[in-house]
C-alpha cells in the first residue's frame, strides 16, 4: 500500500547527500528516508511518547479534552449546558 506524501525541504547539501548514499546502495531515496526514520522512531520514540499519549487523547475524546484544558469544574459546564443547551 503505497501513500503520496508532500515533499519534505530538507537543506541542499543533504539533499545531495542522500542521493548519492541512495544511488550508491540501489536503493530509492524514498526507502533511504523512511529506513532512516524507522530508526530514528527506535532510538528516540520514548521522547515522543507523551505527545503521542496527548494526541491520542485529543483524537479519542476532543470534547473531553476540551473541558480538560478550560480549566472548568463540573459546576460550571453543567452551567453552559443549562444556560446554552
Amino acid at each position: 500500500m503505497s501513500q503520496q506524501a508532500k515533499q519534505v525541504k530538507m537543506p541542499e547539501s543533504a539533499k545531495r547527500e542522500l542521493e548519492i548514499f541512495a544511488a550508491l546502495k540501489g536503493r530509492s531515496q524514498t526507502d533511504v528516508l523512511a529506513e532512516a526514520w524507522s530508526e530514528y522512531l527506535q532510538r528516540h520514540g520514548h521522547e515522543m511518547s507523551p505527545g503521542l499519549k496527548w494526541a491520542q487523547a485529543v483524537l479519542g475524546d476532543a470534547a473531553q479534552t476540551a473541558i480538560d484544558a478550560s480549566g472548568m469544574d463540573q459546576a460550571d459546564i453543567n452551567e453552559l449546558r443549562d444556560a446554552f443547551g
